[in-house]
């Protein structure tokens, strides 16, 4: 649909692409046609293309100023990261725990998990969490 947007209906932008995946599905067409995508929504980051508008906060805009605080404020230096199991929670995470353990003193990541979309039966990770006990 990208490639027939840009080049049998001539237009000159398109809006759209909820998921990572999708962005970066379409992201070769747009950059081998010279098309401009308004990708409207928050994304992961570390990704760059003169063919993307990103209008939404990247990951770090979002998780480090969090982080910082929750450490400084309420002395947080365990931490166990959750996500749905797609693109932008797993980098995000990465973010996470990248910050965690290179700029947090003496904090570490005590458990990560993913699971996918729609998940609903959490007793197990919920009793892992217990028994980590992550700040």
């Amino acid at each position: 649909k990208a490639k027939k947007l840009l080049v049998n209906d001539k237009c000159a932008a398109v809006m759209g692409c909820w998921t990572s995946a999708s962005r970066k599905a379409v992201l070769p067409v747009f950059e081998q046609y010279n098309g401009m995508l308004y990708y409207p929504t928050f994304y992961e980051g570390l990704e760059q293309s003169k063919n993307v508008i990103y209008t939404g906060q990247e990951a770090t805009q979002q998780i480090i100023a969090g982080l910082d605080w929750v450490n400084k404020t309420k002395g947080a230096k365990t931490f166990y990261l959750l996500g749905s199991d797609y693109i932008w929670p797993r980098t995000s995470n990465k973010i996470a725990r990248k910050h965690i353990e290179g700029h947090l003193q003496g904090a570490k990541v005590v458990g990560e998990e993913y699971f996918p979309l729609g998940h609903t039966q959490f007793n197990s990770v919920i009793n892992k969490i217990k028994l980590t006990k992550p700040d």
